[in-house]
């Protein structure tokens, strides 16, 4: 299964717990995309992600989100953080 449609299938149940394999998978593409970037704000943005996401072990789709929009990069801009939530709720 692709990296796409797992991340499509975790989201659609939120209680679902991820596994290190797809953590390790979500990881790499986030270094996969901050290599490929020039933008400082967008590295800034994958680093957050990242940090998130090395924490998000074991814990369910749902409270790694929560986690992740509750970091202060995501509450400074509280406009894509609730972009981020309201697009996660619709898939």
């Amino acid at each position: 299964m692709s990296l796409l449609e797992t991340s499509i299938k975790l989201l659609e149940h939120d209680e679902t717990v991820l596994s290190a394999r797809e953590v390790e998978r979500g990881l790499a593409f986030v270094d996969s995309l901050a290599a490929h970037t020039t933008s400082k704000n967008l590295r800034r943005d994958l680093d957050t992600v990242r940090k998130q996401l090395k924490l998000s072990t074991n814990k369910s789709v749902g409270k790694a989100l929560k986690q992740l929009v509750g970091t202060p990069r995501f509450q400074r801009n509280q406009k894509i953080a609730t972009e981020v939530v309201s697009a996660a709720s619709y898939l």
